[in-house]
């Protein structure tokens, strides 16, 4: 397993690669601020602070394990002022896996930036979820599918961009977009969305709240 930190300007590069444990195959952060490059590996959790991230064809799709006091683990997290681009990955959970412990496909925190093109976000309780003060997250061309939810935006998440082009959320068990709460009045304040061309297929609801201000790129065609 990797695990970098404690260091400054470090490079790591991981190719072609399969670990098998139920644990964190690659870990970049305290502080490491470097740079981390993942291509076609198969792996189970990502996890990335302070530092820029590239992850191009990897499969991501383990086990589901839980911290001490619980709670189901994001597979992928950006924190703290992250960058990464994630391109043609397959990010997936098995049907045969309890929805209770789904977690997160990748969760972006703390004005951390994504832009992710191009992958298959499948079976979790939150395809991109953006919980805390997110950033700017740049979605195209991915395909979300069977989540619980395809995109979610915490009522913590401000001064957040969320920009999504061209992408399919389908089978979506509650939304395929959500804004929490429920209440427009409460949503995140400076929250900028952007979109257009995406398609919305076979969701339980497309777009949570309704009544939400949603710009014409977020409406059904």
């Amino acid at each position: 397993m990797v695990q970098i930190s404690d260091s400054n300007l470090t490079s790591v590069r991981v190719s072609n690669t399969r670990y098998s444990a139920d644990w964190d195959p690659v870990e970049f952060g305290d502080s490491s601020r470097g740079y981390l490059e993942l291509r076609g590996n198969r792996l189970w959790v990502i996890d990335v602070q302070w530092g820029i991230a590239l992850v191009v064809g990897n499969t991501i799709n383990g086990l589901v394990w839980k911290d001490i006091i619980g709670y189901p683990w994001t597979y992928i997290v950006l924190n703290y002022e992250t960058t990464a681009v994630f391109l043609d990955n397959v990010i997936e959970l098995g049907e045969e896996v309890d929805p209770s412990q789904r977690g997160y496909g990748i969760e972006v925190r703390y004005f951390s930036v994504l832009e992710a093109r191009g992958n298959r976000i499948q079976g979790y309780k939150e395809g991109i979820s953006i919980p805390w003060q997110g950033g700017r997250v740049y979605l195209h061309d991915n395909e979300l599918t069977d989540n619980e939810v395809g995109v979610f935006v915490g009522i913590q998440a401000a001064s957040t961009l969320l920009e999504m082009h061209r992408n399919r959320i389908e089978g979506s068990g509650q939304c395929g977009v959500k804004i929490s709460p429920q209440e427009p009045e409460r949503a995140p304040q400076v929250l900028t969305l952007r979109g257009e061309e995406n398609l919305f297929l076979n969701n339980a609801q497309d777009l949570c709240p309704e009544d939400y201000p949603w710009p014409d790129g977020f409406t059904k065609p």
